[in-house]
């Protein structure tokens, strides 16, 4: 199996639109990895989301980590952190992560406040979200019974894995929009996925 750098100055694929939410619990690391990486690549229908209650940074120590309603813009969070302890978070990668973020978009958002679902294609970085973006789905009912299709691709939620999971996230993207019917083709494109790159998944098909 084998994982493609992909190109981010843009894409070269003859691509159908294909809506996306990018969801992990914070919308700070994986998430917003993924979008920036698709972002990059010129891709305009892309969106990205946290399914937590707050956002969760890392702190001083494991037991005091820095909380924030979602909501709050990436600069005010770097601006934050910074005023706390400078040398910390450029060490520890994080003012790099949201000045990444703050480019990307301006502040982190919250799946379950969405007033509206119209995605074609919602992915997970974790199975914990993946259920959660299911119960939120359920909860809602559908409106019109459009399928949604929801797949979790398991990344651990660090920095080089969330860059890992940013590559196989723009080559499945690609390959999932080079399809002219998704709905009978995804299950084919994903075990394409699977041989190519190793790499389990979770699909399910919801309705909204």
């Amino acid at each position: 199996p084998t994982i493609e750098s992909t190109t981010v100055s843009g894409s070269c694929f003859p691509m159908t639109p294909l809506k996306i939410a990018l969801v992990c619990m914070s919308n700070q690391n994986r998430s917003m990895e993924a979008h920036s990486v698709l972002k990059r690549k010129g891709f305009e229908d892309v969106f990205s989301y946290g399914t937590g209650r707050q956002v969760h940074l890392p702190g001083a120590s494991i037991d005091k980590p820095n909380i924030y309603p979602f909501g709050t813009p990436y600069a005010t969070i770097l601006r934050d952190l910074e005023s706390k302890d400078p040398d910390l978070y450029r060490q520890n990668g994080l003012s790099d992560l949201l000045r990444r973020n703050a480019a990307t978009k301006a502040a982190p958002e919250r799946f379950q406040s969405l007033k509206q679902i119209d995605f074609e294609l919602i992915l997970t970085f974790e199975e914990r979200v993946f259920r959660m973006v299911i119960d939120d789905l359920q909860l809602r009912g559908p409106a019109d019974f459009v399928p949604v299709h929801v797949v979790n691709l398991e990344i651990k939620d660090n920095h080089e894995d969330a860059i890992i999971g940013g590559i196989l996230t723009a080559q499945l993207y690609e390959m999932l929009r080079e399809s002219d019917d998704l709905d009978n083709e995804i299950s084919g494109i994903l075990e394409e996925f699977h041989e190519r790159t190793g790499r389990d998944f979770l699909h399910v098909v919801e309705f909204r």
